[in-house]
């Protein structure tokens, strides 16, 4: 059944704006007690765009068509899920022999290994499950929730340089709490389970030439 577009819209603008306002709570608050630049989280949101591929925005556009055949979805959302299982196992071997080799990351270790939690949690999260079925309002509260346990975890425990990997959790926790929601609501559309059944031929093209689009962008957006 389709969701209201009027109510997808209100949702999704809400969404958005929220995005945009956390930080702005968040950030003078940390700048100030923290005193550090974002280094750590910078590198692990590179390997955490590599270990998602272009697997989400695939997902939803060719998911979308199954919507009605739950057994059809099931076996399509459980090669989605293997394949990112995948891309996930190897971006964290990249990442370990990466702050092996890299001794400008030696310092910043415990941190990655905080933040870098995001990538595992991310992929079981399957957030494009709840897009495909335009589960904007479950996608917006959930986000508000979380964000607002993780903001007042964050006065709270957050007090002192030292904390540092005190907010990386926290930091994680925010988005690891709503995917392991995701993980156990997503039964609810279909059943994902890891499958060595995958139509490479079919879905390895489509996924990289969209991961190349969005690489592509982080570079030019982010470069310093």
């Amino acid at each position: 059944m389709k969701k209201s577009l009027t109510l997808n819209a209100i949702m999704s603008g809400i969404k958005t704006i929220l995005q945009i306002i956390f930080p702005l709570i968040t950030f003078p608050y940390i700048s100030n007690i923290l005193q550090v630049n974002n280094f750590a989280s910078s590198v692990c949101g590179y390997f955490l765009l590599f270990a998602g591929l272009g697997i989400s925005s695939y997902a939803v556009r060719e998911g979308s068509r199954y919507v009605n055949d739950r057994e059809k979805l099931s076996a399509f959302a459980s090669e989605m899920f293997s394949i990112n299982m995948i891309s996930t196992a190897l971006t964290y071997a990249v990442l370990a022999v990466t702050m092996l080799f890299w001794t400008k990351l030696h310092a910043y270790t415990d941190l990655m290994l905080v933040l870098s939690l995001q990538i595992f949690f991310t992929t079981i999260g399957t957030e494009w499950v709840f897009t495909i079925f335009e589960e904007y309002t479950y996608i917006t509260v959930r986000g508000i929730i979380f964000q607002i346990i993780s903001i007042l975890m964050m006065f709270a425990f957050v007090k002192t340089q030292d904390d540092y990997c005190i907010y990386a959790g926290i930091t994680v926790f925010a988005a690891a709490g709503a995917n392991i929601l995701n993980f156990f609501r997503a039964r609810k559309y279909c059943t994902i389970r890891l499958t060595a059944k995958i139509d490479w031929k079919k879905h390895l093209k489509p996924i990289l030439l969209i991961f190349a689009s969005s690489f592509a962008i982080t570079i030019y957006v982010n470069s310093d």
